[in-house]
């Protein structure tokens, strides 16, 4: 049995389609069909299971995932998106993401790693959506309802945007999510380096004041200089911090 003060690290996969990503990714959900439902994994499944992580990449451009990680081993991870109002045929669920994968190795179960990546994502979702929802297991119903779902058809959650925080945006945000950015940023430039890892300061009033984006060669932060100057030192401070372990 592991440790619940063992260490895992929650950190933002901002490049899933990198070489290794979606293979941790399948390798966690297969491990877990074969020992939890003891469920026969063929290479077809496999297959079936990269298409639907490149799909959905594909199909959702705001597409969240965390991962836990021990040390450099991926033992869990989170994965969802969120829908966009301009897409006229889902615009009733403009503002909801959808959970679609949360798969932690059966020997990490009971350490915490569950609720750690959840509220993790939670936290990234609050940007652009009043809520979350997902089609539970059914082995999977009590831990959701732990951490504050309930029913309604499917299992949904009401989110309160973060203030004072630090969140990571793994897509660029569009204006047609209204969210109110209160600095000026470079567009082309962040579009230009999709992949990479950005991440936003929500201020009190969870609207954003500063922006900082990892690239190959440099970190570029847009700041509110209209801030308070402690605002804006603590603003500098933890967007800096943000980038100590990103994927």
């Amino acid at each position: 049995m592991t440790d619940k003060n063992t260490n895992f690290d929650i950190i933002p996969i901002f490049n899933q389609p990198a070489k290794g990503v979606w293979t941790d990714f399948v390798n966690v959900e297969t491990t877990c069909s074969r020992e939890m439902f003891n469920l026969h994994v063929s290479e077809g499944y496999v297959h079936n299971c990269l298409l639907d992580y490149a799909r959905n990449l594909g199909q959702w451009k705001h597409n969240f995932a965390f991962a836990a990680y021990l040390e450099e081993k991926m033992v869990g991870f989170i994965q969802g998106f969120a829908f966009e109002k301009s897409s006229e045929f889902y615009s009733v669920y403009s503002k909801e993401t959808f959970l679609e994968h949360l798969y932690i190795l059966p020997k990490y179960h009971k350490c915490g790693i569950g609720s750690r990546l959840l509220n993790a994502f939670e936290e990234t979702a609050g940007l652009v959506s009043s809520k979350v929802v997902l089609t539970p297991l059914r082995d999977a119903v009590k831990f959701y309802e732990k951490n504050g779902y309930k029913y309604f058809g499917d299992m949904e959650k009401n989110l309160v945007p973060c203030a004072n925080k630090v969140v990571p945006v793994f897509q660029w945000i569009k204006t047609d999510f209204d969210v109110k950015l209160n600095v000026t940023v470079n567009n082309h430039f962040l579009q230009k380096n999709r992949y990479k890892p950005v991440f936003v300061y929500l201020n009190k009033d969870s609207e954003i004041d500063g922006v900082i984006i990892k690239t190959d060669t440099e970190n570029k932060m847009w700041l509110n200089q209209q801030q308070e100057k402690s605002n804006l030192r603590l603003c500098r401070c933890k967007l800096a911090q943000s980038l100590d372990k990103v994927k």
